[in-house]
């Protein structure tokens, strides 16, 4: 679970959002800050994940979180950046999700093959699986790998609706 955060309202008294997804230090009437830091971007940090970090009152949190608290004044479980690219912290990119729906708008491939959901299956085929909600279906194996990455196409769809990130939308098909 994610640190919970000062609310909307202290978090606009201490950064100005601006228009690209970026946050910028308010003035704090303290002379020394102020000549330092006020006007200016806030410096981030990136986390292994690709993450951009800030620090609030000497905290680290993802940037991500502070811009959605700042328009929402919420802290769901987990903010999704709509376009998968963790970067873009636009108001209008984010959105509430859950642990498996922020999953399913990944680009992770992992295994033998270059489709998201396909794997070799052994026998000289392609199997494609997905996972919902911790558990895993098989869509069954497919002898042209592409066939296989369309199977996970549907079924992703049809499980993650809006949070669907496919193969195709990545342009692997």
């Amino acid at each position: 679970m994610a640190k919970i955060l000062p609310s909307a309202r202290e978090l606009k008294s201490l950064f100005e959002y601006v228009d690209g997804g970026d946050l910028r230090y308010k003035p704090r009437s303290i002379a020394s800050f102020d000549a330092r830091f006020a006007g200016r971007l806030i410096s981030q940090s990136l986390t292994e994940n690709g993450y951009r970090r800030v620090k609030v009152n000497g905290r680290r949190a993802y940037m991500q979180r502070v811009v959605w608290k700042m328009f929402n004044d919420t802290e769901p479980e987990f903010v999704d950046h709509i376009n998968g690219d963790r970067n873009d912290n636009r108001i209008n990119n984010l959105r509430p999700c859950t642990h498996s729906q922020n999953l399913a708008n990944g680009s992770v491939r992992k295994g033998t093959s270059r489709f998201k959901g396909v794997r070799s299956s052994g026998f000289g085929g392609w199997a494609a699986n997905i996972k919902v909600n911790k558990k895993c279906t098989y869509l069954g194996t497919f002898t042209v790998e592409a066939d296989a990455a369309r199977a996970y196409d549907v079924a992703a769809l049809n499980s993650f609706g809006s949070f669907a990130r496919t193969n195709e939308m990545m342009g692997l098909l």
